[in-house]
């Protein structure tokens, strides 16, 4: 097959030439996959540029089902994953109205092409792969979180009186090894045996230092779980409801502060469901079963097993009533005996309160799922 398709282009390249004018593009993608000769003889999507209807040719492909669910790029004119649109670009293109409409007016863009043309505005959020994602127009970097490059504004003129939004970019993280502090310097590990003998607010004060440390230390991970869990139960308990309507267990002010015990973080009350309001009044017992949107979305749309894992370890102690993992000994009741608080650890304390639901219903995910009658999960 080598030999006749070079003898064909060598000898005869007018109706090579002609035979190929006269293929459609998925006709001429087959022919360039048959050899290796024609791969590098036959380029496709230069043949289609010529003839003015690239795009066209990858929008009668895109319309068309493909058994590994792909959508076309129609910037660099590719075939590529969901995971490189971005959760606006990435819409349905049979069931979404948007996404049909992207196809059929040749608009949707990979995040790759995105970033060489800027089509994100400069430095507004862009979720992609269910983070937030921010491009700087300054630099051009595509960073997760608002860490590298920051809008400020500065004073203009003498006075002072009008202000000018400009961007700062950062450098990126330092080498561990070069102008880093003799703790800085360590290795990860004996940083994370610190951070263990630590409590929650230490630990994000040591995290708050310096930028190597706020990417090493990871408090939510490395702190003790009953350290975490009296860290942010102190919020829920200090928490107050709207003074216009006490009577409504989940009205809170906008700005009221939630915490949530996945990520370990105290965040405004529009980060969380208002399921999972209801739901943290309601069992005074399992409220430390409280997580936010963003928590919800890795553990059940992408499904962290790292998170998921970390999350059904979680179990309630019965005797000092924090959060322990199961098969272990609880490290706060450890602490009590140490300090002579806890005179007689066999005996145990008063047994929480437990809800039965009909079937495998866990209403903090308001799905069904196979897991045991009971509740909480065990």
């Amino acid at each position: 097959m080598d030999v006749i398709s070079v003898t064909l282009a060598d000898r005869y390249p007018e109706i090579f030439h002609l035979v190929c004018d006269n293929l459609g593009f998925v006709d001429l993608i087959n022919l360039s996959m048959t050899c290796m000769n024609l791969f590098g003889l036959v380029d496709a999507r230069e043949i289609m540029d010529k003839r003015g209807c690239l795009k066209e040719a990858m929008r009668e492909i895109d319309r068309q089902e493909h058994p590994d669910n792909k959508l076309a790029c129609y910037t660099c004119t590719r075939m590529l994953p969901k995971s490189s649109f971005s959760y606006g670009q990435c819409r349905d293109k049979f069931a979404s109205r948007k996404g049909r409409r992207q196809t059929d007016n040749m608009t949707r863009i990979c995040v790759h092409c995105a970033i060489e043309t800027k089509f994100y505005q400069h430095l507004e959020p862009v979720r992609f792969r269910g983070e937030q994602h921010f491009l700087c127009h300054e630099c051009g970097f595509f960073e997760r979180g608002l860490e590298r490059c920051r809008k400020m504004f500065v004073p203009e003129g003498d006075s002072g009186r009008f202000e000018v939004e400009v961007t700062v970019c950062y450098d990126d993280l330092p080498d561990p090894c070069e102008s880093l502090s003799p703790l800085e310097a360590l290795p990860r590990m004996p940083i994370q045996n610190i951070v263990w003998y630590l409590d929650y607010k230490e630990g994000l004060n040591l995290s708050m230092v310096s930028k190597w440390m706020y990417h090493v230390v990871k408090p939510a991970e490395f702190v003790p779980i009953h350290e975490r869990y009296l860290f942010t139960n102190k919020v829920f308990l200090n928490r107050d409801p709207a003074p216009w309507r006490p009577h409504v267990n989940y009205d809170f002010p906008s700005r009221r502060k939630l915490p949530c015990f996945v990520c370990f973080r105290v965040r405004d009350k529009k980060h969380f469901s208002r399921r999972q309001i209801i739901m943290a009044h309601n069992d005074m017992d399992g409220y430390w079963r409280m997580r936010c949107n963003s928590c919800l979305y890795k553990l059940y749309i992408e499904r962290d097993a790292k998170l998921l894992t970390r999350y059904y370890m979680y179990q309630k102690c019965e005797t000092c009533l924090c959060l322990k993992i199961k098969g272990k000994s609880c490290i706060c009741c450890a602490e009590w005996i140490f300090t002579g608080m806890l005179d007689d650890p066999s005996k145990p304390g008063p047994r929480p309160w437990e809800d039965f639901h009909v079937g495998s219903y866990d209403p903090w995910r308001g799905k069904s799922f196979l897991t045991d009658a009971n509740w909480p999960l065990k």
